[in-house]
């Protein structure tokens, strides 16, 4: 349950920022799930102050202003030290121009403990003198999530360093196509399959899908993970303080939590692909969302 929700909160982590420092906007540089690298994709997302990607209405205005655009300046004698946490002045044309660099590791773990009760999946993950660790494989495909997943099973769920794999983030994802399914991740599947483990998972590039697999690589699709996660909401500590007044799903999702939804009484939301349609309901914070 915590490896399926952990993608459904990367982006809440830009929410989070956006609300506490009044970000107005956010940009996102990324090839998605996509291959990487100079020879391959690489794309802009744009997400607005609510955290969220922005609706088209936004984007097409954006894309009408590139097409009026006859220069644009560069200030190549500006250097940041954007491998270094603080904030860093600058001036700019004779006006004040201010660049932060944050840790968004530790924000985003600081969120999580907000979220989950740490020490109880760490009990999970450790084992106790009457129950063997619970073995998981977790694998981040090169892509952005692996400092987030070292940081989380092994830094602060006790979890070995061979529970993970692939966290160092690659330009081009070691040449890999970093797409968490039974095809691209074929070798996390088979070490699943061949060891002893009990869970496994994988990321994609910029941590907005994922891949659950059971004992024997059992494939978990993400329609029942969202279902999962919806049936047992309550026992999360974050929805326990706030509640849960709903969920909702993409069009294409399969109905597995709607079920939920009418077992618990809740409503149900269905909204068009994309996760800019979700946030819109997901930024109420008592909606559980999947896409």
């Amino acid at each position: 349950m915590f490896v399926c929700v952990l993608y459904v909160y990367l982006n809440c982590l830009c929410v989070r920022r956006a609300r506490c420092v009044a970000v107005m906007r956010g940009i996102v540089l990324t090839a998605s799930h996509n291959p990487g690298g100079i020879n391959n994709d690489f794309g802009i997302k744009f997400n607005c102050s609510n955290g969220g990607p922005a609706p088209d209405n936004t984007t097409n205005e954006i894309h009408a202003l590139t097409t009026t655009i006859k220069e644009y300046r560069t200030v190549p004698d500006l250097s940041c030290p954007v491998d270094k946490i603080g904030v860093f002045n600058f001036n700019v044309d004779d006006r004040p121009f201010t660049v932060e660099v944050i840790d968004p590791v530790r924000d985003y773990v600081s969120y999580m403990k907000e979220i989950f009760d740490f020490p109880k999946i760490k009990a999970l993950i450790q084992g106790t003198p009457e129950r063997k660790p619970f073995n998981v494989l977790i694998d981040s495909m090169s892509g952005v999530t692996g400092p987030y997943v070292q940081a989380i099973f092994v830094s602060e769920l006790g979890a070995s360093s061979a529970n993970v794999r692939r966290v160092t983030p690659l330009e081009d994802f070691g040449g890999a196509h970093p797409d968490p399914n039974l095809t691209y991740a074929a070798d996390l599947v088979a070490a699943v399959k061949g060891g002893d483990y009990d869970l496994g998972a994988a990321f994609d590039g910029d941590g907005d899908r994922n891949m659950i697999i059971g004992r024997d690589a059992l494939f978990v699709t993400p329609s029942d993970s969202l279902a999962v996660l919806a049936a047992h909401a309550a026992v999360i500590p974050y929805f326990q303080r706030s509640g849960v007044k709903g969920f909702a799903r993409s069009m294409p999702t399969a109905a597995a939590v709607d079920r939920v939804a009418k077992d618990l009484g809740k409503e149900i939301f269905e909204v068009p692909t994309g996760e800019r349609s979700m946030v819109p309901e997901a930024i109420l914070d008592t909606t559980l969302e999947g896409n």
